[in-house]
């Protein structure tokens, strides 16, 4: 497992599961989580890229539970992000399964105390749907 995976996994407050309609996990970045390192000094931001790979952590272990298998991600559609997201700041991602052009995804959204932060869809190959 890679660095950056590691700090996300523990940035975790308490396991990933079900909420409402959605897969949900709570994320916590504090200063020192090197996501924030260069981006920016003085000013840390969550970077896009690591709020993909949120969500792509928990759109993967939603698919572990489900089916037993690994998600496989072919692609991010549909990608907007909205809000800073900052030090300290408790991340809701939430995760649900889709379809787009004809391929099984995941969508997730990630929030801020109710506010949305940004939103995608990740897909998967066509022949691993």
């Amino acid at each position: 497992m890679n660095r950056m995976r590691q700090e996300i996994l523990a940035a975790r407050l308490g396991e990933f599961g079900p909420l409402g309609e959605a897969y949900v996990g709570r994320f916590r970045f504090g200063h020192g989580f090197a996501g924030f390192a260069g981006h920016f000094p003085g000013y840390p931001l969550l970077p896009a890229v690591v709020q993909i790979l949120v969500g792509q952590i928990v759109a993967e272990d939603l698919a572990q539970n489900e089916t037993g298998a690994p998600l496989v991600a072919a692609a991010v559609e549909k990608a907007k992000f909205v809000r800073e997201v900052r030090p300290g700041e408790e991340v809701l991602a939430e995760c649900r399964r889709v379809m787009l052009k004809g391929c099984a995804g995941f969508e997730v959204r990630l929030s801020v105390n109710g506010e949305a932060a940004s939103s995608f869809v990740l897909t998967a190959p066509q022949d691993a749907a």
